[in-house]
């Protein structure tokens, strides 16, 4: 950046943090923060852009269930009027990624959201959780969720749309897999009004 319009960096790195039960083997976080107008003027807003990665998490000692490590990716845009974008975002451990945009007008909060999420091995996730899954549960396949969602301005209204795909599932609980078949589809609506 330059004097009026700088440009600010954080880079995290650290390893054997502590806080209380929970504990990080490795850190490391890069983030940039550039200004959408000058210093000199009232703030109009950040653009945003990072990425991250936290190995060996633990709670009690234990590896942190179900995943000890994940990686962060994101970038945003975020005025103080106008249009504010969640252009990329991206949480992915071993067993379990997400990835979402969105985009919001500012300052009335109505827009748009897309979140989705992948299991790519219900069983790996199972023996991942270790003693807190069901222990009479061995299910297998894989399983993507996707939620769109939309705002009311002044978030007077939440849609969420939901739509849940199994993919060569099988060993769910009440034979399920028996009724609903290897790939199941599920779709639903929730609308909340806070």
């Amino acid at each position: 950046g330059s004097f009026s319009e700088p440009r600010f960096t954080l880079a995290l790195d650290g390893d054997g943090i502590t806080a209380d039960t929970f504990g990080v083997g490795d850190l490391a976080l890069d983030m940039t923060a550039d200004l959408l107008g000058p210093l000199d003027q009232p703030f109009a807003g950040v653009r945003l852009e990072g990425s991250g990665q936290v190995v060996d998490l633990t709670q009690n000692g234990e590896p942190l269930r179900p995943e000890s490590g994940v990686t962060l990716d994101l970038a945003a845009i975020v005025p103080m009027e106008g249009e504010a974008r969640l252009e990329r975002f991206s949480l992915a451990g071993q067993h379990v990624s997400v990835n979402g945009t969105a985009s919001v007008t500012m300052p009335e909060l109505a827009g748009t959201g897309r979140l989705e999420a992948r299991v790519p091995s219900v069983e790996d996730l199972l023996a991942a959780l270790g003693p807190a899954a069901p222990s009479d549960l061995a299910a297998t396949g894989a399983v993507d969720l996707v939620a769109d969602i939309g705002l009311a301005a002044e978030l007077a209204q939440i849609t969420v749309d939901l739509a849940v795909q199994g993919e060569n599932l099988a060993g769910l609980p009440l034979d399920l897999d028996a009724l609903v078949g290897g790939d199941p589809s599920i779709t639903g609506r929730v609308m909340l009004r806070p």
